[in-house]
Parts: C-alpha cells; structure tokens; sequence
C-alpha cells in the first residue's frame, strides 16, 4: 500500500515591520552597544586602578622596581586643608582635613616641592626633627613616598582591591552579556 502524501505547510514570511520590532534587534541595536560601552569604560577604569595597586606592591616591598635611599627629616608639619581644591604645583587635593607632611634636605614641610611627603597620623606622630625615614622613588619619577605614606595604608589598599574586584566582576558580567546567545 502507498504512502500517503504528507502536504507541507505554508508559511509566509512576517512583513519587515514585525521583523524589525522584535527583541533580536532591540538587543542588537539597545542592548549589546550599551553593554559593550560599559565594558569599555570599566576596562579604561582598571587602566588607572591596576597601575596604582602595581606602585603600592613596589612600594611596599613586595615587587622590584623601588629604589630606597635615607633622609634625615628637618621639618615636620601639619596643615588643616579647608578648601576642596587647594592646589600646589604637584598635586590637586580633592579632600579636605589634617595632613602630616615631613620633609628632608631642609626644605620646608608646608612648601612646594619633592622633598617631602605625606603620612599617616600615627606614623607622624612617632617621628621627630633629626630621624631618619626610608624615602623611595619608583623608576624615573621624582614624587617621593614611604611605606607610611597615606597612598599605600592598609584602608586605600583595601579600598583599591575592592574597586578592581568591583570593576572585574562588572567586566565578566558586561563579557557574559555581550557573549551569550541572545534569545
């Protein structure tokens, strides 16, 4: 006995307007350039984030790359900054308190200059006129630091690996997005 014809249906292509309204290309055309702007800008984040992580490690002793050298501190400082913007010739301090600044080679603590530096508090307070810090330089820069600096405490160090954690887990999520199949 003869099998019966099977009859193939009829379909009929959707007119563009449907087309164009579905969620493919809201995702293509919303979604994914959005997603890949994010990327973008957390990837150019951790270009400042990663680089700053890499001078606390070598300042801290645990990369190469730091020269040490000893100074003898002749001014020892502290100064209130009340004003947001207060600038000198190196550095704009968006942050307003206390600052202890030491400084050697008899330049004055409170002047301009790159004899001298920025501690924590505690580390300030230990300190007199005649001791000798450990002053490091990293490659050919002339800004000093110490391994008491407020740049490399413990808290902006915690703060700097929870922001490249924060800006990682944002990169792998925008990644997950812009690579999974879209359905």
């Amino acid at each position: 006995m003869p099998k019966p014809k099977q009859s193939i249906p009829v379909t009929s292509k959707p007119p563009l307007w449907e087309s164009v309204l579905d969620k493919h290309f809201f995702t293509l055309l919303i979604r994914l350039p959005l997603t890949i702007i994010a990327l973008l800008a957390f990837v150019f984040l951790l270009g400042f984030t990663l680089p700053k992580l890499y001078k606390t490690a070598q300042i801290r002793g645990w990369l190469p790359g730091a020269s040490v050298s000893q100074a003898v501190i002749t001014d020892k400082a502290s100064e209130k900054w009340r004003d947001m913007g207060a600038t000198t010739r190196r550095n704009t301090y968006l942050s307003y308190g206390t600052h202890y600044l030491v400084s050697w080679n008899g330049q004055a603590a409170l002047g301009e200059g790159r004899d001298r530096v920025f501690l924590q508090k505690d580390a300030w307070d230990k300190l007199k006129i005649g001791d000798t810090i450990d002053v490091i330089y990293l490659g050919s820069s002339e800004r000093a630091y110490t391994r008491a600096s407020v740049s490399v405490s413990n808290g902006n160090l915690l703060i700097d690996l929870l922001v490249v954690l924060a800006e990682l887990i944002v990169a792998g999520l925008c990644l997950y997005f812009i690579l999974r199949r879209f359905d």
